[in-house]
């Protein structure tokens, strides 16, 4: 029997309050991740994963096994320095299970995975470090999880099976432990030609601009990645944003954009958070010429409310919230503030439109009509900007830095298009929306 497509959501109010499950953020994607590869192991050739934090255990343990029954694996995600290293806490233990105990950080987790990879490597099972940082401006703080931000913000997952056909995932959840449960998917769906072509060409540059973990490289920052950029070669319905392919951010809020002008009934949008309205890019980092210019770009999200001015049903949904006049303190504030605050104004102009907020809200997902984009980035400016020659000689907060490189997070989008896959969302959306957790702050 062919497989079918598999969707999952996390439900953060099965946990207790603070609790950091030793299975990572979305124990539920953990556990039907590690049945199926050991279940369909004897057909399986080989597995790529991309993922931004890469500290979970039994993941790891479920790639050592497949690794001794010959399938090649390979990880990709950041190096050390990227883990947050702060404030160790008590990691539970679901079902009195596991070998992670005690107290952790994400990076203390981190350091026994990778270090395995030194200390007891396992043949055909490889850890590669993507090290490229992305960063637009001098007046960037440090981080709590690292002095400077590293772009491989995606979840995406290709399962090559030996009859010569192939497995797409994508999930908005980084699995990872010491992340707390959020509200997330977990998408696995037979790949067509096209689709299995795009991931297959995304992994072949991932890898060849990436480094295997070792001693030197596995704390590594990378203050001047050279990229040789591509144009992005395979139009399907899953779709990549990265340093190494030309304007693909922009590539990818244009097509965004151009299936929200397409809507005629609904439009509903998840995200952790929302801004991408009326934003600046500045041309002296988009083009070679160092000038003092920015360039206007609407956004994905004045489709949005065009069409909510033309009678389109909208809802929004998101982690964060802050309307035109000022924050209030009930909720997480954007980091974005005057994008989001303008878009809400527009917003409030659109009859019937509804926008509700939860803090556990971790899904990037959009539903227009009867199909549903699914990302594991959210709908703000930085996501969609591309800025292939920054070059900053000094920063105002990092003594000692500089920085030469390409701006851009590493992130997917797959559209979904089955009646079946869509309902799937809705229905969540709708859980969501009627979460005890969720607080509608515009419209009934």
């Amino acid at each position: 029997m062919a497989f079918q497509t598999q969707i999952l959501f996390e439900e953060p109010g099965k946990y207790k309050t603070g609790e950091y499950p030793y299975l990572g953020a979305s124990p539920k994607f953990v556990s039907f991740l590690k049945d199926f590869l050991i279940k369909k192991s004897d057909k399986i050739e080989s597995v790529k994963l991309a993922v931004y934090l890469f500290n979970n255990i039994e993941l790891h343990k479920t790639f050592i096994a497949l690794a001794e029954k010959n399938i090649n694996i390979d990880v990709f995600s950041i190096p050390l320095e990227g883990y947050d290293d702060s404030s160790p806490q008590e990691i539970s233990s679901l079902e009195n299970e596991g070998e992670v105990q005690g107290k952790h950080t994400k990076k203390s987790l981190a350091e026994k995975v990778y270090r395995s990879f030194i200390t007891d490597p396992v043949k055909g099972y490889n850890l590669n470090i993507f090290p490229h940082a992305y960063i637009r401006s001098s007046r960037i703080k440090p981080f709590s999880r690292g002095k400077i931000p590293y772009s491989l913000h995606t979840k995406s997952l290709l399962i090559e099976m030996k009859n010569g056909s192939a497995l797409v995932g994508l999930s908005s959840s980084n699995m990872a432990v010491r992340d707390l449960p959020k509200h997330d998917f977990f998408i696995l769906k037979p790949g067509n030609q096209e689709e299995i072509g795009s991931v297959k060409e995304f992994f072949r540059l991932l890898s060849q601009y990436s480094v295997p973990v070792s001693v030197k490289t596995d704390g590594a920052i990378s203050f001047d990645f050279q990229i040789k950029q591509e144009k992005v070669r395979f139009k399907s319905d899953v779709f990549f944003i990265s340093p190494f392919y030309i304007n693909s951010p922009e590539i990818a809020e244009n097509k965004i954009s151009e299936l929200i002008k397409s809507a005629k009934k609904r439009i509903w949008l998840m995200a952790q958070h929302i801004s991408s309205y009326q934003y600046k890019i500045p041309l002296n980092y988009r083009i070679r010429k160092q000038i003092n210019a920015v360039q206007l770009r609407e956004g994905c999200l004045t489709a949005l409310l065009e069409k909510g001015k033309q009678g389109l049903e909208i809802r929004c949904l998101s982690q964060t919230f802050v309307d035109e006049n000022e924050h209030d303190g009930k909720y997480r504030v954007p980091v974005n503030t005057y994008n989001f605050s303008q878009f809400i104004k527009e917003f409030k102009k659109i009859p019937h439109a509804k926008y509700g907020v939860n803090e556990n809200i971790h899904s990037k997902f959009l539903i227009i009509d009867d199909i549903v984009i699914a990302t594991s980035f959210n709908f703000t400016p930085t996501q969609f900007i591309s800025l292939p020659y920054v070059n900053i000689s000094k920063f105002d907060h990092i003594p000692g830095l500089n920085y030469r490189g390409i701006f851009s997070e590493v992130g997917q989008m797959l559209i979904l298009r089955s009646i079946k896959d869509v309902e799937c969302f809705e229905k969540n959306f709708e859980y969501v929306w009627g979460d005890n957790e969720t607080k509608v702050v515009i419209g009934n």
